[in-house]
């Protein structure tokens, strides 16, 4: 057994990529199996064929073929290679709240947001990957799986991600769109997803188990999702998701995708052991035009809970359902429609140390059923600067009775309204981030 390990750089496309959520350098170990063999397609190579190189096998130099016959060929012993690779980042964030009392708050407050440690593997069809996530107040499995990958194909099982809209984000801010905070965006459960991508198509298939567990705290998850506390006792198992993309063949540098989503799940309430349901259906739109990154989507979801009158003489309310996230819990409507429109557009830089900016706008509107409960807005301008290793991400928030700018689980922004939910609030972000 060999083992190689050297150093490279990947700048994958930035948050909203449709390929990859990942931004950094990374250290590589290579496996070499000599045990291991594999065929070649077109057959064993002949020592002394001219064409035997550039038809994918080794030229007659390399190849330790022995002929003992005109007619027989020994095929030479050809090596598996597993891969694995170790990856992370640091991050600061420099907020300023104007709503808050402090003046720590309201003029900036500089401090860690979080550490990131992911590995992932491969050896032949099979690979996995992990990515663990540490903040002040709480640790986290954001996501870890194995895969079995064969052509266009694969079966993943583990803590996957739930296909939404866009793969992966919706959004290219780094506060998201109101979806995030509505538990229809980068969401993670337990469960095993079949995807088939090709270049016409792609198709998702998952079945979920359960939600994200919280190891120290039943709010310690990244995403947002229904978590029993108070009178308010449901979580979500034992959902289905099934996401379709059409991709139309358009000439190199353009690419168009309509895409959408259904998903159905039971919500047990703890308390009863009564189950209700949810269904959700989504529809959207992902270009990209020489840099230019348009995405529309249209979501319903429907929260049907099975609650009983009361729970230890405090009155259910029937239209919220009570989710977390971050650390935090809030109310959201159990029937809503959320919309988001979102452009960016890729400005690439051939430098050393600078690679590209990316500007971008996006717009979320969530339109609750309840009509005692006001709607939401957000609005987001901001930049990403990308400088080799490091990522400056400047968000400008201005929301109205949007998650987290000036509310409260007593004043929840997506159910009964912020604090103050006949005004709109405004944040400045900016993430400092090292990838290595």
């Amino acid at each position: 057994m060999t083992l190689v390990a050297w150093f490279a750089s990947s700048h994958a496309d930035a948050q909203g990529s449709t390929d990859s959520d990942e931004h950094f350098h990374y250290l590589h170990f290579d496996i070499e199996r000599p045990d291991a063999e594999r065929q070649y397609p077109d057959g064993p190579p002949v020592a002394g064929d001219e064409d035997s190189e550039a038809a994918g096998g080794p030229s007659s130099t390399d190849a330790e073929t022995v002929s003992t016959d005109a007619d027989e060929v020994v095929e030479p012993e050809i090596v598996d290679v597993a891969s694995f690779d170790l990856s992370g980042w640091l991050w600061f964030n420099y907020s300023i709240q104007p709503w808050r009392d402090t003046a720590l708050d309201r003029y900036g407050n500089f401090e860690f947001n979080q550490l990131q440690l992911s590995g992932s593997a491969k050896w032949g069809g099979f690979s996995t990957r992990f990515e663990i996530r540490f903040f002040t107040f709480m640790f986290i499995l954001r996501q870890g799986w194995i895969q079995y990958e064969w052509k266009d194909n694969a079966i993943q099982l583990g803590h996957l991600n739930v296909p939404w809209g866009r793969h992966l984000f919706s959004s290219s801010s780094w506060w998201f769109t109101l979806g995030w905070y509505a538990t229809v965006e980068d969401d993670y459960d337990y469960g095993v997803r079949y995807i088939k991508d090709t270049d016409r198509y792609r198709v998702d298939v998952g079945y979920y188990f359960r939600d994200q567990i919280g190891f120290n705290d039943p709010a310690a998850r990244w995403d947002s999702d229904l978590t029993p506390l108070g009178e308010q006792q449901n979580r979500e198992v034992s959902s289905a998701a099934i996401r379709g993309v059409y991709k139309l063949p358009h000439r190199e540098g353009l690419r168009s995708e309509f895409g959408a989503v259904v998903q159905a799940g039971l919500l047990p309430n703890v308390a009863t052991g009564d189950f209700g349901y949810r269904w959700l259906a989504q529809i959207m739109y992902n270009g990209s035009y020489k840099g230019w990154q348009p995405v529309i989507q249209a979501t319903r979801h429907e929260f049907r809970p099975n609650n009983p009158a009361e729970i230890d003489g405090v009155p259910v309310d029937d239209r919220v359902v009570r989710i977390s996230q971050f650390g935090g819990y809030r109310d959201v409507a159990a029937k809503y429609w959320l919309c988001n429109f979102n452009l960016a557009k890729e400005i690439p830089f051939d430098r050393k140390f600078f690679n590209a900016l990316v500007p971008y706008v996006e717009y979320s509107m969530f339109l609750k059923d309840e009509a005692a409960f006001p709607d939401s807005h957000l609005v987001t301008v901001g930049l990403q600067v990308h400088l080799g290793p490091v990522w400056l991400w400047l968000d400008l928030l201005t929301g109205k009775n949007a998650t987290y700018l000036n509310d409260s689980l007593a004043n929840s922004a997506l159910a009964n309204g912020a604090n103050r939910s006949n005004r709109w609030e405004h944040q400045t972000n900016l993430q400092i981030q090292y990838y290595f």
